[in-house]
């Protein structure tokens, strides 16, 4: 059994955090709403890159926008990944796995109540914009 320590961790949120700059993110409906109509012209979250919502995010003034990994945050993955990494038959399995729980959304600092790092995307497809 592969031993869980800060280091181990470490190095899988690490890799799992540059994965992710590549993902597409999810916008909630008020931040996807906000790009919308802010006074740079029609803006929009959908379609887009993590690494490219900061750019995005620049152009309009007054808000605060959070890149929230929901599903327990990548650490959840790091920890699930090095305790269970045997019950992967493939890579291929493991990246499905992956895929279906590392979602990022993106939402405005004032949804911190209703989207955060232990929300479970089922729980908020209502607050998002698919």
């Amino acid at each position: 059994m592969v031993k869980l320590n800060s280091n181990t961790r470490n190095q899988i949120t690490r890799n799992l955090r540059f994965i992710h700059d590549y993902w597409f993110i999810i916008p909630s409906i008020d931040s996807e709403k906000v790009a919308n109509q802010s006074d740079s012209g029609f803006l929009s979250f959908k379609n887009i890159t993590y690494r490219k919502s900061y750019q995005i995010a620049k152009k309009i003034k007054g808000y605060s926008f959070i890149r929230e990994h929901i599903n327990g945050g990548t650490q959840y993955l790091s920890d699930y990944l090095i305790k269970n990494f045997n019950e992967f038959n493939d890579a291929q399995e493991l990246l499905n796995w992956l895929v279906e729980n590392s979602k990022i959304i993106l939402r405005l600092d004032s949804q911190k109540e209703s989207i955060h790092k232990n929300s479970k995307y089922n729980e908020i497809r209502h607050l998002i914009s698919e």
